[in-house]
């Protein structure tokens, strides 16, 4: 039995639909079907593109966070340690100003030591990508963890679903 939550967002027009240990959602005119399936990463075949130094080999605990609501929880309890986490950050309609000062008040807050890698996922309905990548690779250089993009996870499709804490590695590019 597989305990999970599965929030619907205020600006999803439809509540999820429950299908035989999945969930449908409809979103752009599509149907996508999220597998419940315990245990399981399934490889996505999208090559990570790194934005710092890579390591060959990474492993830890993927932790999907949209980036507004860990910079909300900042200070607080509910807000988890990353020590040994793959962090893996997406956001929806945020300006490039409003997405650095969030990074910084985490980044101050001690909230990526620790962590194994960093991963900028979907920045869907932001502004200027290229503002964004220039403000990403700064960021890299200034933490000590591998840092990389191009992960298909947020709110746009194509968007892979996985659990929180589910255990992940990064190979080469690839995350697994």
């Amino acid at each position: 039995m597989i305990d999970a939550v599965f929030l619907r967002p205020a600006h999803h027009p439809q509540p999820p639909l429950r299908i035989g240990g999945g969930i449908a959602c409809q979103r752009k005119h599509h149907t996508v079907m999220l597998s419940a399936q315990e245990g399981t990463f399934r490889k996505t075949g999208t090559l990570l593109k790194p934005l710092s130094r890579s390591t060959e080999f990474i492993s830890g605990k993927v932790i999907p966070l949209n980036l507004t609501l860990a910079a909300a929880l900042c200070g607080t309890e509910y807000l988890p340690s990353m020590q040994g986490n793959v962090i893996s950050l997406e956001e929806i309609g945020e300006p490039v100003r409003k997405i650095d000062r969030m990074l910084q008040q985490l980044f101050m807050s001690g909230f990526f030591n620790g962590a194994e890698a960093v991963i900028f996922a979907q920045f869907t309905d932001c502004e200027n990508s290229r503002l964004q990548m220039n403000l990403f690779r700064d960021f890299a250089a200034h933490v000590s963890c591998p840092v990389y993009c191009g992960f298909p996870y947020g709110h746009d499709l194509p968007s892979v679903s996985f659990r929180f804490g589910e255990p992940c590695r990064i190979a080469g590019r690839e995350l697994q």
